[in-house]
């Protein structure tokens, strides 16, 4: 299977993004792998107009810096990992760089109780990774097993199905960017049809939302 750049995500219960911030240079000054850069820091707050910060990885030869930025007011992400010495790193690099943070800064929040949570997505392009839960996954295999870019109303009302199963039982949100990535790269679809298929996941968990609140 295809490797991607796994995802990583830090939120805490009422908690701000800003907060946060200041879990992660706590982090560093207790840990010796790691540096928080001030300067850097501030400079990309501004340029991103919301809380985040840059800090180094002092372990690797490479000396990345790790670029995290505020995702809404509760949460933070690394929205970056850029070489100091190289020009660019290649998807493995990236992704155990961003492993080996996780790894410590876990440790960090488990020795403290700082109830922070870290969430990171998988390093593979499967369908699995996109869509959460076997019984869910089932619908769309249904529909993927027959004519799914036939656009034939017998394969829409397949997708459809699969849009309700999701919302129904699917405890985890469908990563839709991912599944498009998924279809295209993995199954070999054309683009056009990719974004169709996602595009009507979309909407069709978006009507059922607001049905519901109706």
């Amino acid at each position: 299977m295809p490797q991607i750049h796994i995802e990583l995500t830090l939120k805490r219960r009422n908690k701000s993004a800003a907060e946060l911030v200041e879990t992660i240079k706590e982090f560093c000054t207790i840990s010796s792998d790691y540096l928080y850069l001030t300067k850097e820091s501030e400079k990309y707050q501004r340029g991103i107009n919301a809380a985040g910060c840059v800090i180094a990885d002092t372990t690797s030869a490479i000396y990345p810096g790790l670029a995290f930025a505020a995702s809404g007011d509760t949460s933070l992400y690394l929205a970056n990992i850029v070489p100091k010495h190289v020009s660019q790193i290649s998807i493995k690099e990236y992704n155990d760089i961003a492993s080996g943070f996780a790894e410590n800064f876990r440790q960090f929040i488990k020795e403290r109780k700082l109830g922070v949570r870290i969430i990171t997505t998988s390093d593979e392009l499967t369908l699995a990774a996109a869509i959460p839960g076997k019984k869910t996954r089932e619908f769309f295999d249904r529909y993927l097993a027959l004519h799914p870019t036939s656009y034939h109303r017998c394969d829409i009302d397949r997708l459809d199905t699969f849009i309700c199963a999701a919302f129904r039982y699917c405890r985890k949100n469908i990563d839709v960017d991912r599944l498009r990535r998924y279809l295209v790269e993995v199954l070999k679809w054309e683009q056009k049809d990719a974004n169709w298929c996602c595009n009507r996941i979309e909407t069709g968990l978006d009507i059922l939302k607001m049905n519901r609140r109706w």
